[in-house]
């Protein structure tokens, strides 16, 4: 499971803190850099979908 935060989301965090915490013997936390998009799996996906569909488009 992949669990992406932005900044916007901060008020969220306690909450998911919380699960967490809960959770903590089924699952492992992970974190990722700032800024890195080699390491999103939403960049990979948006990147082959960009030259896939507008190479077709000339």
């Amino acid at each position: 499971m992949f669990i992406k935060l932005s900044d916007s989301c901060k008020p969220d965090f306690r909450t998911l803190q919380k699960f967490l915490k809960e959770n903590e013997k089924r699952l492992r936390v992970e974190f990722f850099p700032p800024y890195a998009p080699e390491l999103n799996p939403q960049e990979y996906i948006w990147c082959c979908w960009k030259k896939n569909f507008f190479a077709r488009r000339i």
